[in-house]
């Protein structure tokens, strides 16, 4: 964390401390490079004054090899970084302190039972100011060490000198803190140590592992330091220009820019988390699965610090291109989640750090609850260009089979051939416009305005197709009989089947069936609150009664069956989903294609007085980018709609690349969707998931 001086005394205003990533506090941040392996550069602009971050690692010795950290500031002023290293209940960290508090403290030891032995040292300017301070017990909660760092550094617990700057170290208790520990030769876990230093600065924190001593030719530090950084630099360009080639109208210095900083923030938003989720069977008591550890790309360091299973294929379509095994091993840990049912939790709260920051209702996580198997997406490509090894297909083949299971039981609809996303209901309290289905990664978009167990879903049996599609080919490169899945595949493939189930002939698109009323709207209604005061909230009220029917919305969820590239080439049905893709009333913009149509009563409509609208019109990449893989797909089959299907596929992949990196340009990050009206970047930020696969639609090979 970096603390803008100076402290006021016995008094914390403004915003003073960067901590957490968080949404709110303006800056301009991001990976600039990142290999995932070696090295990471990122810039980080302050109001006054920019940071350069910068990370190496070398591997020596048997525990992970060495790392250190170099921080370098450009501008004016005065800052306070304070590193601070958790061994959590493994391990411990010893501060070597001699007796005289002027001593200059500059390194610390410790030992967990991976890293075994290590060495950290500071390496800084003689005119920067440094404080080491400790604590023998772990602080359960982050939030505890940031407000006890601050307490600290803004002189509540300690005097600053003459010059307002903070000591070396402390040995007198400080006030009002009764768990803290006088520094001494004991271990502890945790250690913090702060350098205050005038802008511009430079300093670097160098780990060093003791098991690699015998190995180490230099210390990371210094010059090596920087002619190591420079030669992975390199390499990491010479890498993304032969495994990510983009096409000639962007291979401009500031395309390239764009599409190595998308990709490094994508892999620089990776993760390593170890804990538990909270999951419930329906009609029993909440209970804690088991602890796992997950390797996984997050959606937006800022807003979805965690893993989600929707995401995360599309993630790993990106990462499989510049490095696979990266990506094999983040699929490995997320198939390792399965339970013996073959579920896997959709959220993954791992820890109660991460729990701090998911609001209560989403916690829970329910073992009858899907999430788009978007993994197989990534496993589709790996599994075509030849990047598993055999032993790693045996390995994931039984948890894929697993996990296809629990959908074809857990998930299976009304009549054969059908599959319905659980977990749809109309609470009690009647708050929704339309019964929100989480379940199906596309929250809002509207579905049956009547939940009931007659309703069957199109794009979740889409997904089922592909399952089958990726299961069978999986099957064949392993030497074993794929006819159980090529029997599945063909049949929710089969397009006579497939329209008897979902084609609207009148609205000339594929649907959803459920219980519907197409007239539902919210209505202001007076009620009392817990004290018995009156207030007024908007509830749902159904005008037009429901009925079994194909449910008449248009947007995404229309798209499915062409997106899952399902429809034959010569059909009616590819031919009016291509109109309703080009309709400027339906989905077509300027800037990509609207989630919901323009045309459809719920467009841009609020689902709750206090829930904006979020898959009712705005634009998100994740579609779009199968959108325009399937337009390439139907563009080289032939049939009525070829020339169709080039066209759209030409003038949607230019919209998309355009926009997004428009918005780059002015803003500085990639954003989770984009308005439907002026193309502007919306909701949280960086937004660099899915929204990075516009590199991969700037490539000058089709996807």
């Amino acid at each position: 964390m970096w603390l803008n001086n100076k402290f006021p005394r016995n008094e914390i205003q403004g915003d003073i401390v960067r901590h957490k990533c968080n949404q709110d506090n303006q800056l301009k941040y991001g990976w600039k490079e990142h290999d995932g392996v070696n090295f990471g550069v990122q810039s980080i602009q302050e109001k006054n004054y920019k940071i350069w971050t910068k990370f190496l690692k070398q591997q020596v010795g048997g525990n992970g090899g060495d790392w250190t950290v170099k921080v370098d500031t450009e501008g004016s002023g005065t800052t306070t970084f304070a590193f601070y290293f958790v061994t959590d209940s493994d391990g411990y960290l010893k501060v070597p302190l001699g007796n005289d508090p002027a001593d200059e403290l500059d390194k610390f030891t410790g030992e967990t039972s991976s890293l075994s032995k290590f060495e950290v040292r500071f390496l800084h300017d003689a005119q920067e100011n440094t404080a080491f301070w400790t604590y023998s017990d772990f602080i359960n909660k982050i939030t505890d060490l940031e407000n006890d760092v601050m307490r600290r550094l803004s002189g509540e617990y300690i005097e600053l000198d003459e010059n307002q700057k903070v000591p070396h170290f402390w040995f007198d208790e400080p006030k009002y803190d009764k768990n803290y520990r006088k520094p001494n030769h004991k271990n502890h876990q945790v250690v913090v140590h702060s350098i205050t230093c005038e802008h511009p600065c430079s300093f670097e924190v160098n780990f060093n592992s003791v098991s690699g001593n015998h190995e180490r030719k230099r210390p990371l530090v210094g010059d090596f330091f920087e002619e190591e950084l420079s030669r992975h630099r390199k390499n990491f360009k010479r890498v993304f220009g032969s495994r990510i080639k983009l096409q000639e109208q962007f291979s401009g210095e500031e395309h390239l820019e764009f599409a190595m900083a998308a990709v490094s923030n994508m892999i620089g938003g990776f993760g390593y988390y170890y804990g538990h989720s909270l999951v419930q069977k329906q009609g029993e008591k909440v209970t804690p699965n088991w602890d796992a550890p997950l390797y996984t790309a997050v959606p937006s360091r800022s807003f979805f610090p965690r893993g989600f299973l929707w995401d995360e294929g599309f993630h790993q379509l990106l990462v499989s291109r510049f490095n696979p095994k990266i990506s094999i091993d983040s699929l490995c840990h997320w198939l390792d989640l399965l339970n013996m049912d073959g579920w896997i939790p959709r959220e993954q709260i791992l820890d109660e750090e991460a729990r701090q920051r998911v609001p209560d209702p989403f916690i829970i996580q329910g073992t009858d609850r899907a999430n788009p198997p978007t993994l197989l997406l990534a496993l589709d490509y790996l599994v075509s260009s030849e990047s598993l090894e055999k032993d790693q297909l045996e390995a994931l083949y039984p948890r894929i089979k697993a996990w296809f299971s629990w959908f074809n039981t857990t998930q299976a609809g009304p009549i054969p051939g059908t599959y319905t996303w659980q977990g749809r209901h109309i609470g009690p309290e009647n708050l929704e416009l339309n019964p929100k289905t989480l379940t199906s990664g596309l929250d809002d978009f509207p579905r049956a305005s009547h939940p009931t167990k007659d309703e069957y879903h199109l794009d979740l049996r889409c997904w089922m197709a592909l399952a089958a599609q990726v299961l069978g080919k999986m099957a064949i490169k392993l030497g074993q009989s794929n006819y159980e899945y090529l029997q599945l595949e063909t049949e929710l493939k089969d397009n006579t089947k497939l329209n008897k189930l979902h084609w609207d002939a009148e609205a000339k698109q594929f649907s959803d069936y459920g219980l519907h009323s197409h007239n539902v709207k919210l209505v202001r209604k007076q009620v009392k609150d817990d004290h018995g005061n009156p207030r007024v909230i908007k509830v749902r009220k159904v005008v037009e009664q429901p009925r079994l029917r194909l449910v008449p919305h248009t947007g995404y969820i229309q798209l499915f069956p062409f997106l899952m590239k399902i429809l034959d080439s010569d059909s009616p049905q590819l031919g009016a989903t291509l109109e309703m893709i080009g309709d400027p009333q339906k989905l077509w913009t300027d800037f990509g294609l609207r989630s919901l149509a323009k045309s459809d009563p719920m467009f841009e409509e609020r689902n709750t007085e206090h829930d904006p609208p979020y898959w009712r019109g705005n634009i998100w990449i994740n579609i779009n980018f199968l959108a325009v893989h399937a337009l390439d797909f139907y563009s080289d089959e032939p049939g009525p709609y070829q020339t169709q299907a080039a066209d759209l596929a030409t003038r949607l992949r230019q919209n998309l690349i355009g926009n997004v990196f428009r918005n780059y340009k002015e803003t500085g990050f990639i954003w989770e969707n984009y308005s439907e009206k002026d193309g502007k970047g919306q909701g949280c930020h960086p937004f660099t998931g899915w929204s990075a696969l516009t590199v991969l639609l700037m490539e000058e090979t089709k996807l």
